[in-house]
């Protein structure tokens, strides 16, 4: 859907909740801000308790998705990462489109 619409409408019971350009709506998302961190060596997510306004959105194979609040930057998460343990992925995500949508229709 992504690569198909330029801009889209989110609609719960019958209510707009969400409209305008895929890309505005990703930067907006979810504070527009989140990071995807692997680490070695690291058992779970407690090392980010370090990190005030960090907050772990989904754990899988490719690392945990770490939302980021309360005006956290990047580097907080990545500097608490290194003290876990070593960092083998890190990278800036923007949400998805269903991401969006999941969002928008929870609230």
């Amino acid at each position: 859907m992504e690569r198909l619409c330029e801009a889209v409408a989110i609609i719960k019971d019958g209510r707009l909740v969400a409209s305008g350009r895929v890309e505005e709506l990703r930067d907006r998302g979810a504070d527009g801000r989140r990071v995807r961190v692997k680490i070695e060596g690291a058992a779970g997510d407690q090392w980010l308790a370090s990190v005030p306004g960090a907050e772990v959105v989904s754990s899988d194979p490719r690392g945990l998705l770490v939302a980021l609040h309360d005006g956290v930057v990047p580097d907080a998460v990545l500097d608490a990462a290194r003290t876990a343990g070593t960092v083998t992925f890190f990278s800036l995500e923007r949400p998805t489109l269903a991401d969006l949508f999941r969002e928008a229709v929870a609230a």
